[in-house]
């Protein structure tokens, strides 16, 4: 293909504008290319102070593929907006935050999906395997839940709440593994709940409140005991 310079010149492969070999840039990036290689560059869309400046990416001269996917900003509110498969996708308001999958943003990163599994929500992996990965979902079906989940299939993986002492050191207060278990203290509990207690720390307190019992232990086992032990004894 042929095109024509700022210049007048004829040049092959594209338009420079600023730039006098096109060609010379990426094949498939250079029908157009502008700029100053020894200076700052950049191009400007202008539009009225309430109207839309877009950049469309069409595969088609009608109907939705005319636009299948833009860059869009709006100037009558401030926001910066992105569309795929015609439809818009993420939006940037006027505050900064950020919405996926909504343009009523309503907090610094709003995730919005109609589905009820881990793909609705976020997914945090360091591989392209979805197994080996951590997904935090709004679960809507029946009852309202939020899930945070590791996808990963071992009796090990876990989830962690990591915090950090008056040392700025971490401390994993807080472990849930894949078979179940829950840890506080330990990120290897044995237990349905093991609690590790440290130094002369109290390992759990149940404060009274306004009911005839304070604490309540139940088991549809009538042969059940409830055993405390230290070192020296066991009592049942």
């Amino acid at each position: 293909s042929t095109g024509i310079d700022v210049t007048g010149n004829m040049i092959a492969d594209g338009v420079g504008i600023g730039i006098s070999n096109p060609s010379d840039y990426y094949t498939n990036f250079n029908s157009l290319v502008l700029g100053n290689t020894s200076a700052a560059s950049g191009m400007t869309i202008a539009s009225g102070t309430t109207n839309d400046g877009t950049l469309a990416f069409a595969d088609g001269t009608s109907g939705t593929a005319e636009y299948s996917g833009y860059i869009q900003y709006s100037h009558g509110t401030d926001s910066l907006s992105i569309g795929t498969a015609a439809t818009e996708r993420m939006r940037i308001d006027a505050s900064g935050n950020m919405g996926i999958g909504t343009s009523g943003v309503v907090s610094a990163l709003d995730v919005l999906n109609g589905g009820n599994t881990y793909t609705s929500g976020l997914v945090l992996r360091n591989g392209s395997s979805t197994s080996e990965a951590t997904s935090l979902y709004h679960d809507n079906t029946g009852s309202t839940t939020t899930v945070l989940a590791n996808r990963y299939g071992s009796d090990s993986a876990a989830i962690k709440l990591v915090l950090q002492d008056a040392s700025a050191s971490p401390v994993t207060a807080l472990t849930a593994l894949g078979n179940g278990k829950v840890g506080i203290g330990t990120s290897s509990p044995s237990a349905n709940l093991e609690i590790a207690q440290s130094g002369n720390n109290v390992g759990l307190l149940v404060a009274g409140g306004a009911y005839n019992y304070t604490a309540k232990f139940e088991s549809s086992d009538a042969e059940a005991n409830i055993i405390i032990e230290d070192s020296n004894s066991t009592n049942d």
